[in-house]
């Protein structure tokens, strides 16, 4: 690339080739518009069959996957992730079951604060 000018594009193709994915969805959201990432925890409900339905809405424009950290009683931490597959088919919100035994009291998206969420305050639901 010497006494070359590359743009943009000429990066964007290269980390799909060293990917192996297409990430067009991504390119778009982050540098192409001024959407905004906020992802929250909109409901935790224990379902009749002792299992916990867990539902995520991406209340901002911008798909990224949805990592969680799920706290039950005792202090076990499940980590669950909904893809981004499930924004990009046009989906609102998505759901997770967890299998029953001790009852969840805790449920954080992105704990280790890995995605730039306009508004942290949805993204932890609490018993």
């Amino acid at each position: 690339w010497k006494y070359k000018h590359p743009y943009p594009w000429d990066f964007f193709n290269g980390m799909e080739r060293v990917s192996g994915r297409e990430l067009d969805w991504f390119w778009r959201a982050w540098y192409a518009e001024t959407w905004m990432l906020d992802q929250a925890v909109e409901s935790v409900a224990a379902e009749d069959d002792g299992e916990t339905r867990i539902v995520v809405a991406n209340v901002g424009r911008t798909p990224m996957p949805v990592l969680l950290a799920i706290t039950r009683e005792g202090g076990e931490v499940l980590r669950r992730e909904i893809p981004v597959d499930v924004w990009l088919s046009g989906q609102r919100t998505a759901s997770i079951e967890i299998p029953g035994g001790a009852a969840v009291t805790r449920v954080e998206i992105d704990p280790e604060h890995a995605f730039v969420d306009v508004r942290r305050a949805n993204n932890v639901w609490t018993r």
